[in-house]
């Protein structure tokens, strides 16, 4: 592996090289790659490239990393057969597309672009991971076929609704930091989901959730004022703070518990000093309250 530091990748590549990278180095075109027949990660992290281009002889590449630079289209891919990795976010991408060739394509990263909307990943029928934060984005769409997508990042977008389409084996899903008012009940057909990230939205109470897999819920800065049906699910992480509860009684079921943010809530203003005890006598299992470990308890756990 070939680490350059310099203003150009040409000096310091050579035909047996399988990866190469150059970080922070000001470099501005990818070239002087053609002999490096055997590459198959590139890495060409914060630099100032504008353009993909000059790959047509690295048909072996299976991770290429082109995160923050000055990109605006995404081109010149299409004979990347073999391409299981492709990072380009914090770039200035405006459309996903030029996509079509990559059907081993494995993860996808665009967060930190200006894309506006979810389309061109129709032959991407392998990825297990998109990520698609801190974009322009106002609708989910355009993931019907993406029946082995394992991991979702839509956070920090313009999205109002959580209605997605059936994605069988997907385990992680972030929609914080959106404009989330409503529950869908499809979402609760995500068996396999482990991990929901939903926190910075404007949410009630959520539905049964108990059919699911979760084991990491974040809710926190919403409008939640029940317990209820969290409790029903043997979670391991439950963020609720900045929200509305009052009554924490349901915390006696969480059998599981062991992570609790419940900070900014009336019940911390209503219990004062005695919040941390009474919470820690609802549920025995907590290990860590708010920013808080609970050292005994962790002692306890190893």
């Amino acid at each position: 592996m070939k680490n350059c530091y310099q203003e150009s990748v040409e000096l310091e590549v050579d035909s047996c090289d399988e990866s190469v990278e150059v970080q922070c180095s000001k470099v501005s075109r990818i070239a002087n790659l053609d002999r490096c027949r055997k590459l198959k990660k590139l890495a060409l992290i914060s630099n100032r490239i504008i353009k993909i281009e000059n790959l047509t002889h690295n048909l072996l590449l299976e991770h290429l990393d082109l995160y923050q630079n000055k990109i605006e289209v995404i081109e010149n891919l299409g004979h990347l057969t073999k391409l299981r990795i492709l990072d380009l976010s914090f770039n200035e991408i405006t459309e996903i597309k030029g996509l079509e060739g990559l059907e081993m394509l494995e993860e996808l990263y665009l967060s930190s672009n200006k894309i506006t909307e979810i389309k061109g990943l129709d032959n991407c029928l392998n990825l297990t991971a998109l990520e698609l934060g801190n974009n322009k984005i106002r609708k989910i769409e355009g993931l019907d076929k993406l029946l082995k997508l394992k991991s979702l990042w839509l956070g920090k977008n313009k999205i109002t609704s959580m209605k997605l389409p059936h994605l069988p084996c997907l385990e992680r899903l972030s929609l914080q930091n959106n404009r989330l008012k409503e529950w869908d009940m499809g979402i609760t057909k995500l068996t396999n989901l482990c991990e929901l990230y939903l926190s910075h939205n404007m949410l009630s109470n959520p539905p049964n959730l108990s059919q699911m897999a979760l084991k990491i819920v974040d809710l926190g800065n919403n409008e939640i004022t029940r317990l209820d049906e969290l409790a029903k699910i043997d979670l391991v992480e439950l963020w609720l703070n900045n929200n509305f509860i009052d009554n924490i009684e349901p915390l006696n079921d969480m059998k599981k518990l062991q992570v609790l943010y419940l900070e900014g809530n009336p019940v911390q203003h209503r219990l004062g000093p005695s919040y941390r005890n009474q919470i820690l006598q609802c549920c025995t299992t907590i290990s860590q309250l708010d920013a808080n470990i609970i050292s005994d308890r962790v002692a306890q756990s190893l």
